[in-house]
């Protein structure tokens, strides 16, 4: 049955796949639901002897008895069904627990297809709705079929850009007071357990039950050339040290007479050698970055489809990602160091009102800058206006902080003669001004008359931009020593990303400036009174 084959009515709850319950009972969800009872039942048999009755067998086959069991209970107290636009989502063993969600207040549904979940055909369907904002997520649909969590997914999805009026009417009874209730229902054509068969359901005076299928813009897709990119960004690099960092607790465990063949002595080594270890282990931590990014963004794509963009990537755990557009205020565009000596960057989505957004947020993980800005111009905005130069102070300021450091160390060592202090400082000092010039080079702010645009960084180089409606005031900032230099950090308060957004040492005219062109006929009162 296709996707778009529509929902037909049926308000009776539904239940998932029963192979979620060997996923459940393989899982760690499945040993931590059985903890309490299986430490109670451990208890009472370490009191009462009963531990040698059973011997060590019997008691773990009563374990892997209870963890089934258990994932076989909460399985079939899991149910959901969709009526009278709501979701309703009932679980719990031993405390039921009851969801109700408006379909019309569903912000994203996300998708994920684990290593298990594959081998089982599975997927797990992760809703978020406008709630409390408790931060817990509003509701897990977990073990459905692949093809029918894509058929709720996009049916839900669907129903709730649909106003309530132009719902499929299943019937209409009297409640004995006059008045008269419509039940609206969504399933899938064939039937959420398969066993219907129907194809073209219609509603009332020849209604359809299924809209036109949305229409799918693709704006980038990764390319395997991209991934070589990895080595060159710290989230990527972590990776491969955490790995290491695991591995590490156990290789102390293991017997000494396990590495006996081992017979390396770092301290005969020649600087040759010592050169080719350190390239070795580089190497090797530059091949776990690169799989590293293979698991995490493989097939990397980004698409919108209707008001969403929507984005797919993984190996392993293949993960659909959706967020509505006009929850989207700006973009933000980060090249580190070592990117930016390639030309690649990274590219996010500045969003209101959805919890989780760094995990929303990606719009192209790794990639050519080139691709990103030209994503960033399809996906959110266009914006071209140059970006001003900050002053000559804004250098002074930034040179001072980067070879003051070093220096205090160069001129304690002359002091106390320690030659070792002397080169250190002397050369922390001599890196400070590269550094300082290339902390200067990317401060820049402009304007365009609807989003303005930010840049700071030199490690990582972050360019944003964001539009003005995003924007709920302004805050300008001068210290002493900003006063006397005639420069100010302007922050524009936001309702998305990490809430402010600054424009760092800019000129004074200036800063006020891109307040009162971006902040509204309110944010002209930080003006002069003569340039109101």
């Amino acid at each position: 049955m296709p996707p778009e084959a529509g929902f037909a009515p049926d308000p009776k709850p539904q239940r998932t796949s029963a192979k979620v319950i060997a996923i459940h009972a393989l899982t760690i969800r499945g040993l931590r639901e059985a903890i309490p009872g299986l430490i109670a039942a451990f208890a009472w048999l370490g009191f009462s002897g009963g531990l040698r009755s059973f011997g060590v067998v019997g008691v773990l086959l009563a374990a892997v008895a209870a963890i089934v069991g258990l994932a076989a209970l909460s399985w079939y107290r899991f149910t959901y069904q969709v009526a009278n636009r709501q979701l309703i989502i009932a679980q719990g063993i031993f405390s039921r627990r009851v969801r109700t969600i408006p379909v019309d207040r569903i912000r994203a549904i996300d998708s994920q297809v684990g290593p298990l979940h594959r081998v089982f055909g599975l997927a797990r369907l992760k809703i978020e709705a406008a709630a409390a904002g408790t931060g817990e997520e509003e509701a897990v649909i977990d073990g459905l079929p692949t093809e029918i969590a894509a058929i709720l997914r996009g049916e839900l999805l669907r129903a709730r850009r649909r106003p309530a009026a132009s719902a499929v009417r299943r019937g209409t009874g009297d409640d004995g007071d006059g008045s008269r209730t419509t039940e609206v229902g969504l399933r899938p054509a064939g039937g959420i357990d398969g066993n219907h068969q129907s194809e073209g359901h219609t509603g009332e005076a020849g209604t359809p039950l299924l809209d036109e299928p949305l229409e799918e813009v693709e704006y980038s897709r990764s390319r395997l050339s991209w991934l070589l990119y990895a080595p060159l960004v710290g989230s990527y690099l972590a990776i491969p040290l955490a790995g290491l960092a695991f591995l590490s607790q156990f290789v102390d465990e293991l017997p000494r007479s396990w590495f006996s063949w081992i017979d390396v002595d770092p301290t005969g080594f020649t600087p040759g050698q010592f050169v080719l270890v350190i390239l070795a282990l580089l190497a090797l931590l530059a091949i776990g970055a690169v799989i590293g990014a293979v698991f995490l963004n493989w097939r990397f794509r980004l698409v919108k489809r209707g008001d969403l963009m929507v984005s797919e990537r993984g190996l392993l755990t293949r993960r659909t990602v959706s967020v509505e557009i006009p929850r989207v205020r700006g973009y933000m565009l980060s090249e580190g160091l070592g990117m930016r000596l390639v030309r690649a960057a990274r590219l996010t989505a500045l969003i209101t009102g959805v919890s989780n957004a760094n995990s929303r947020s990606q719009l192209l993980p790794l990639g050519p800058r080139s691709e990103a800005v030209e994503v960033a111009q399809r996906a959110v905005r266009r914006f071209a206006a140059p970006l001003r130069r900050h002053p000559p102070a804004a250098l002074r300021r930034r040179l001072v902080r980067s070879v003051l450091p070093g220096a205090v160390l160069l001129v304690g060592g002359l002091v106390l003669t320690v030659l070792p202090m002397v080169v250190v400082g002397a050369v922390l000092a001599g890196l400070g001004i590269p550094l300082g010039i290339d902390r200067y080079r990317s401060l820049g702010h402009g304007s365009d008359g609807k989003a303005f645009a930010v840049r700071s960084g030199s490690f990582v180089r972050q360019t944003t931009v964001m539009e003005r409606r995003a924007v709920v005031g302004w805050k300008i900032q001068q210290s002493y020593f900003q006063r006397r230099a005639g420069v100010s950090t302007v922050s524009a308060l936001v309702g998305a990303g990490v809430g402010a957004y600054s424009a760092l040492d800019a000129d004074s005219a200036d800063a006020l400036d891109l307040a009162a062109e971006n902040g509204g006929r309110w944010a002209r009162e930080l003006l002069p009174t003569s340039r109101r």
